[in-house]
């Protein structure tokens, strides 16, 4: 049994969870990249099935470990130097210096091409996740959920009731500004979205035995799941959180819960994965960096060796070299030590 592992204080399985959800992120955008999607097909199903519920996994595993820290201000610095800082210099360096550095040297690696320097650093607050390193609207949209969903909590933390009607109520707010084709800078439209998946773990998290020891029955698992992923791939359509924009409106929450849901307890029911938890303990590092070495290696590996599968395996396998290295050399921009001071109230399980 190795749910919680008393040295570090992690949540192992957790892990697990965010390291099956990155390996999908990564094996999605290098999909794409090939165009492995583009004809109709049993693949484009998968996709959609997939996207349903890749992002709201994300959403659903920060909630499960929100706190207030004290109040406001210890909050927004916990959330500076866990999410701001990182998406701020991860996109400075791999989607605005090292593109156009490269772009000016003659090699249009990203494709910038009629786009100035400014319009590429200030791409960030009206682009949506569209510049050359994308992945890190994730991160610009989790902070604006962690601030929303904090206001949300300590103004009806007094009610369980309340505080699910007003996040559900938000929730549908952003998939009306989806259904209008209204976007809002910086993301904050999908951020409203993410609203309901963020209380969801939250939830699960606070009302719930779920954070424990306790393995599920493997029959149970297997049951549920199937259950739970058959109807998903029946209802999943096309879902860019990114960009706010949905297919089918309605299937948003229940696609996005019940997969997620599924994937959190598969990895609770298996437990540690050595190279995939791994993988979900420095999640931060990958999704904020993959996007970029994806499009270096199509534009530098030879052509008998350029396909998905070798990058793929080349990149993930890379993050066993790549990640010490940051967490030596550049710890204070990926979130392994703090770069602002924060007063520490008690002691919390690490995610």
């Amino acid at each position: 049994m190795t749910s919680i592992n008393k040295k570090t204080e992690r949540v192992d399985w957790i892990d697990t969870a965010k390291g099956l959800c990155i390996l999908l992120v990564v094996s999605h955008h290098m999909f794409a990249n090939y165009g492995l999607y583009n004809e109709k097909g049993i693949l484009t199903d998968t996709f959609y099935f997939l996207q349903s519920f890749r992002i709201p996994l994300y959403y659903i595993l920060s909630g499960l470990f929100f706190k207030e820290y004290g109040g406001l201000l210890n909050f927004v610095i916990k959330k500076t130097n866990k999410i701001l800082i990182p998406c701020l210099f991860f996109y400075f360096t791999l989607s605005v210096t090292t593109p156009w550095l490269l772009f000016i040297m003659g090699k249009d690696v990203f494709q910038l091409e009629g786009t100035s320097f400014m319009e590429l650093l200030l791409s960030i607050i009206y682009k949506e996740g569209d510049y050359p390193n994308g992945p890190i609207w994730f991160l610009l949209c989790l902070f604006q959920i962690n601030i929303l969903f904090f206001i949300i909590h300590k103004t009806i933390s007094h009610s369980t009731n309340l505080l699910i009607i007003l996040s559900c109520l938000i929730g549908t707010g952003g998939l009306l500004l989806s259904y209008f084709g209204v976007n809002l800078y910086c993301n904050t439209d999908s951020a409203i979205t993410g609203i309901p998946f963020f209380c969801f773990g939250y939830i699960l998290r606070r009302k719930t035995e779920f954070i424990s020891n306790k393995k599920p029955k493997y029959w149970e698992v297997l049951i549920f799941t199937t259950i739970s992923l058959s109807i998903v791939f029946l209802l999943a359509r096309n879902a860019e959180f990114n960009f706010n924009l949905f297919a089918n409106k309605l299937t948003v929450y229940p696609c996005g819960i019940l997969g997620a849901f599924s994937v959190l307890i598969i990895s609770k029911c298996i437990g540690k994965i050595p190279c995939i938890s791994y993988w979900g303990r420095y999640s931060i590092i990958i999704l904020s960096t993959h996007y970029f070495f994806i499009y270096l290696m199509d534009y530098t590996l030879p052509h008998s060796l350029n396909n998905w599968f070798v990058c793929l395996l080349l990149i993930m396998t890379s993050y066993f070299f790549i990640i010490p290295v940051f967490i030596k050399y550049l710890p204070y921009v990926t979130a392994q030590k703090d770069f602002l001071a924060i007063k520490q109230t008690n002691k919390q399980i690490s995610y």
